[in-house]
């Protein structure tokens, strides 16, 4: 079981932060707002507003949405299927210097809310207009990926995270399976020792856990550190959006 602390609680830890937590993002001259979007029976429909910071005289950006549902099959892997029910409006379009574009987003069918949150991700991309030249050297397009979640029925619906803390070879394996119906962002961990207050050695990437998904860690010791034995316990804290959640871990025995 984990408990929720409030927000300021976050003092406590040291995060890595992502800065797509922000209102919006850039990608080279393409500024794009919001970074997420969230749909519901209440709410059907949403848009995205794109924008061209590109100086006067530049050549426009033509630029394509894609949906995709989005769904998270094993411990590492994102899996991304075209999604026909979800559109964008206009689907492609061309976006001169200083100009902007609004692009709507919604299920024309309607919004079917079940149980579970259901997940999708818009991929914006830029459009290559012809192809590089041998002296022209190296063409970067730009690439966006939108999360676009549809909400529940329960309107109170949450995610819960279930950890587990197993050796793994030479190393301990760390995960974290979300029970709930709603999806969780974990931004942020720390694995402190009970009997020494030591800080464990965490290559920590930030993700999301979708309903029903698994996302591990692999933690590994580093010069003259030894891992804590099996059956050992351990104080977890994860920054989760504008929660911190905590919970007390005691290490799994190596599989046989």
């Amino acid at each position: 079981m984990i408990d929720g602390t409030p927000a300021r609680a976050r003092r406590l830890l040291t995060f890595v932060a992502l800065c797509l937590q922000c209102a919006g993002a850039a990608a080279g001259s393409i500024q794009i707002n919001p970074i997420r979007i969230e749909l519901s029976a209440a709410q059907p429909s949403a848009t995205l507003t794109l924008r061209n910071n590109d100086p006067a005289g530049s050549p426009p950006a033509v630029l394509q949405v894609d949906s995709h549902r989005w769904t998270q099959a094993d411990s590492q892997t994102d899996t991304l299927e075209p999604a026909a029910e979800l559109k964008a409006t206009p689907p492609l379009f061309t976006l001169p210097p200083g100009g902007e574009q609004i692009v709507r987003i919604g299920l024309p069918g309607g919004v079917r809310t079940s149980a579970v949150e259901t997940s999708y991700r818009l991929i914006v991309q830029q459009v290559p207009q012809q192809a590089p030249s041998s002296s022209a050297g190296l063409q970067v397009l730009l690439r966006f990926s939108i999360p676009v979640f549809v909400l529940p029925a329960d309107a109170s619906a949450s995610g819960h995270i279930e950890w587990s803390l197993e050796h793994d070879g030479s190393a301990l394996s760390l995960s974290a399976r979300n029970s709930g119906s709603r999806h969780l962002r974990l931004d942020g961990l720390e694995l402190r020792q009970t009997r020494d207050g030591g800080v464990l050695p965490l290559r920590f990437t930030p993700r999301y856990v979708l309903p029903g998904a698994l996302r591990s860690w692999r933690i590994e010791a580093t010069d003259g550190q030894t891992l804590p034995a099996a059956g050992e316990r351990l104080k977890l804290k994860a920054l989760a959006g504008q929660t911190t959640l905590e919970a007390d871990l005691t290490i799994g025995a190596p599989a046989r």
